[in-house]
């Protein structure tokens, strides 16, 4: 007998496995996001509603940057938001009060991007709204595009985007496993003067194998645990691929922007509880009366009243895209730098 089996290791194993099969195809051919006519048309009714609620407020000239649109608020229920586009229009939105807007680098003037979609596609026929992208693959405007992902067979965007997270996350969590039961198994070489028949030699290619398996996934798990520290980085700093690989030179809502300015952060805890809520799987969660393990009932009820508020402006039901819009100026030079780890007024990292 050359070998046991650790029963314990192999059905933490088998346990990851139907996990993970699970995690794909949750994300495996999603909607990412994906823009038509009729999400677009929700969208302009939410930015009329959001539009016609700022009017009443007097102070509106003198809102900080913490409290311009690019972050929800979830007091409010809404983003704060100043315009709206209307049916068929073409034209971007301009935003009067931002015509003079400015970093507080303190080197230069830097006009940031004042509107809050960009420009009209002509493929798709609509006016995407901001951070989304069209794909060439997919051949879709998708809402705060990330990448076209072609081992899932779709992209990563707004609505799935904490899905694929977790998706990397299970491999990751899967391939520690595999190397757990990989690293346990021992070969025991025959002693050399026993006959050579091929069962003397089946110690000799057990033990290639598991030399061939062990650089196999320590590779793959090398690979995937950088993927799954850069989409949590990501999900951090509320950024995505798409912007964090193009920047400002070829993005153009980016444009007077730095790598690490992160313009639609707000904090950490913001940005990571609005990237799990807006995923369309965290939706169905919260919007069900179940039970998740390791989380209290306190904690659930307060995900599902942001829920709540995060869908109340929806019309019949259907998704609408976020608004996203940038702020008035960058913030580089913050005492609070627990809210700017990237860049504050103490230290920046690039």
């Amino acid at each position: 007998r050359y070998g046991t089996i650790n029963i314990s290791i192999l059905a933490n194993l088998l346990f990851h496995v139907a996990v993970l099969i699970v995690s794909f195809f949750a994300v495996w051919g999603s909607n990412p996001g994906w823009l038509d006519s009729s999400a677009i048309s929700r969208l302009d009714h939410l930015e009329k509603n959001i539009r016609d609620q700022e009017t009443d407020r007097a102070e509106l000239e003198m809102i900080g940057a913490e409290d311009i649109m690019g972050e929800y608020d979830f007091e409010k229920n809404s983003f704060d938001v100043k315009d709206s586009i209307t049916e068929g229009e073409k034209l971007l939105p301009i935003h009067p009060e931002n015509s003079n807007l400015s970093s507080s680098s303190g080197t230069g003037n830097n006009t940031l991007y004042p509107h809050t979609r960009r420009k009209f596609c002509d493929r798709c026929n609509i006016h995407p709204p901001l951070r989304s992208h069209h794909c060439q693959i997919c051949n879709k405007c998708v809402a705060t595009f990330d990448h076209h992902c072609i081992f899932l067979g779709t992209c990563i965007g707004e609505r799935n985007h904490f899905r694929f997270w977790f998706f990397v996350w299970m491999n990751l969590i899967t391939l520690s496993t595999a190397l757990d039961v990989v690293n346990s198994g021992k070969v025991v070489l025959q002693n050399q003067d026993v006959e050579k028949t091929f069962s003397s030699f089946l110690p000799a290619i057990g033990h290639v194998i598991l030399l061939v398996a062990k650089f196999y996934l320590y590779t793959i798990y090398f690979v995937v645990s950088v993927l799954w520290a850069v989409h949590s980085v990501l999900a951090m700093c509320n950024i995505t691929t798409f912007e964090c690989g193009k920047g400002g030179k070829y993005i153009d809502y980016l444009r007077g922007t730095e790598m690490t300015d992160f313009p639609f952060s707000r904090s950490l805890f913001g940005n990571i509880k609005i990237f799990i809520i807006r995923d369309d799987a965290s939706q169905w969660i919260l919007n069900t009366k179940v039970s998740i393990p390791c989380v209290s009932n306190r904690l659930l009820q307060r995900l599902r009243r942001c829920f709540n508020n995060f869908m109340s402006l929806e019309e019949n039901g259907g998704w609408t895209p976020m608004i996203w819009k940038m702020p008035d100026r960058i913030v580089r030079d913050s005492e609070e730098w627990w809210n700017h780890p990237w860049q504050n007024k103490y230290w920046s990292c690039c």
